[in-house]
């Protein structure tokens, strides 16, 4: 309790963080709206990608997919790096366009959701920081902010990880034809654990902010009594 009602002086002390957020917050701003521009931008790329069709050879790879070829320049083979130093190498005769159309689509999904996520955690820690720069330390918005940026942070995990492991499975069963494929979904609990601290770090900043805005509200009261009194 005595924390709070020295809030003049836990200002003062780091209020040298103020110039900093109203430095930061346009700059996650931008960030906000690049993403949108991105998001939008591989969303017509992957509708143009429909309409594509050209011979497997001719047709510009992804960047985790390179052509194999020979002392003549002819493409003996494709290998496709599925990431945890998983590498996938196929005969040219077995890769079509469909499948280097689905390991383009496979990016481009796992960055739209990466796009999809971050995005709004950029506008949520610009507001934050819009707060905190206007001097609005103790706004329950504030661990508003922070509590919807840990739940972002647990779903654009789960959908990152959903969208990573069904793409590598179709990428396996696709590229894979010599052998039975057997692919084990794994699920990533370090976003969840992290979004899961950022939602607690909220909750008790909230409380915080709570317990400070209830005291101040108890000494404009005192005061109005006060001056009543005097009255």
């Amino acid at each position: 309790m005595a924390l709070f009602e020295k809030t003049d002086s836990f200002l003062g002390r780091y209020k040298r963080i103020v110039p900093v957020t109203k430095a930061l917050r346009p700059l996650f701003n931008i960030l906000f709206y690049i993403l949108c521009v991105l998001l939008a931008l591989f969303t017509i790329i992957a509708f143009i990608m429909i309409f594509v069709n050209v011979d497997a050879d001719k047709m510009l790879l992804p960047p985790d997919m390179n052509a194999v070829r020979d002392e003549l320049g002819n493409i003996t083979s494709y290998s496709l790096k599925l990431g945890n130093g998983i590498q996938i190498i196929s005969p040219a005769s077995e890769i079509t366009l469909a499948h280097i159309k689905l390991v383009i689509y496979a990016r481009l999904c796992t960055w739209c959701v990466t796009f999809l996520c971050a995005a709004p955690i950029f506008k949520l820690i610009s507001l934050l920081f819009a707060n905190i720069g206007k001097n609005n330390v103790f706004s329950e918005e504030n661990a508003k902010y922070i509590n919807y940026t840990g739940i972002i942070i647990i779903i654009g995990d789960f959908l990152f990880t959903l969208t990573n492991n069904i793409f590598n499975y179709q990428q396996v069963r696709r590229f894979v034809t010599a052998a039975e494929v057997d692919y084990s979904f794994d699920i990533q609990w370090f976003g969840i654990i992290i979004g899961l601290f950022i939602i607690i770090i909220g909750t008790i900043y909230g409380y915080a902010c709570s317990v400070a805005n209830g005291q101040d509200a108890n000494k404009e009261q005192k005061t109005k009594n006060i001056v009543q009194t005097g009255k």
